[in-house]
C-alpha cells in the first residue's frame, strides 16, 4: 500500500503508541520487524487504551475539515502519478476507480499478480529504493502475535 498523505488526524481510534519499522526490538518498540516473513511484518507486543479525543482536539478536526476538499485533491493528483507510472507495470494491479465514485485515496492500495506473489519482497525493495512507503495493510490477525498475550493486567500502567 502506498501512503500518499494524512488528511484527518482527529478520529477516536484504539492507541498503539510505539514505533513502526525495521527498528530493534526495545521497551519502546511495539512494532517489530521479523526477518523471516520479510520487512513489512509487524508485532504487536501489547495492548493499548482506546483514547478519546478532547475539545480541543475535536476543534482542531473541524476546523481542518473546510481544508478537505484540498487534502482530497491533492491525494488524487498523486494517485493520478502513481496511476500513470504503474500503468504498464507487469507486476501488480493498481486502484480502479468506478464511475459512480470518488475515492480520497486515503490509501493506494496495489494487489501484487498471482504469478509474482513468490517476488513480493523483490518487488518491495525495488519500491522502496525508489522512495515509496510500501507496507501490508493489513496483516492477518493470526500473523501480528496479538492473540497470544494471555492477559490484560488492569494493575499495570500501559502508556508510554
Amino acid at each position: 500500500v502506498l501512503l500518499p498523505c494524512v488528511v484527518v488526524s482527529s478520529v477516536t481510534v484504539g492507541k498503539i503508541s510505539g514505533s513502526i519499522g525495521l527498528m530493534p526490538k526495545s521497551s519502546t518498540n511495539i512494532f517489530v520487524a521479523h526477518p523471516l516473513k520479510g520487512d513489512w511484518y509487524y508485532e504487536m507486543q501489547f495492548l493499548g487504551y482506546n483514547y478519546r479525543m478532547t475539545d480541543i482536539q475535536a476543534a482542531l478536526g473541524i476546523s481542518q475539515l473546510t481544508k478537505l476538499d484540498f487534502f482530497v485533491d491533492r491525494r488524487r493528483q498523486i494517485a493520478d502519478l502513481y496511476n500513470k507510472a504503474f500503468k504498464e507495470n507487469p507486476y501488480f494491479d493498481i486502484p480502479v476507480e468506478k464511475d459512480y465514485a470518488c475515492s480520497s485515496y486515503h490509501l493506494y492500495p496495489i494487489r501484487i499478480k498471482d504469478k509474482y506473489k513468490d517476488k513480493k519482497r523483490e518487488i518491495f525493495s525495488k519500491l522502496r529504493e525508489k522512495g515509496l512507503g510500501v507496507q501490508v495493510h493489513y496483516i492477518t490477525y493470526l500473523y501480528t502475535g496479538i492473540h497470544t498475550i494471555k492477559k490484560w493486567d488492569t494493575k499495570k500502567n500501559y502508556a508510554l
